[in-house]
């Protein structure tokens, strides 16, 4: 009796050896994959930092023609008043 109660005691152990490797292989897998997604992660931030950079430079241009535009709008409507208005 006591040596198949130690032949099954052996089968568990097995059995639960067995399930710690495989989740031990698991867990490495999960690593593997959450380091991926966090470099994933940090290439879309700094992909979003860039766009964003560039963004804001596009704007300042658009200001400043805008700004150019107005600017010659406005000596070009003076020169008219003061031709139409001696």
């Amino acid at each position: 009796m006591t040596d198949e109660r130690v032949a099954r005691l052996e089968a568990i152990i097995e059995s639960h050896e067995k399930q710690l490797d495989y989740l031990r292989g698991s867990l490495e897998s999960l690593r593997n994959d959450v380091s991926h997604i966090r470099e994933e992660i940090a290439a879309l931030k700094q992909g979003l930092k860039s766009y964003a950079e560039e963004g804001k430079r596009s704007l300042r241009r658009t200001g400043i023609v805008v700004a150019g535009i107005l600017g010659a709008a406005e000596i070009l409507v003076t020169v008219i008043l003061y031709l139409l208005h001696p």
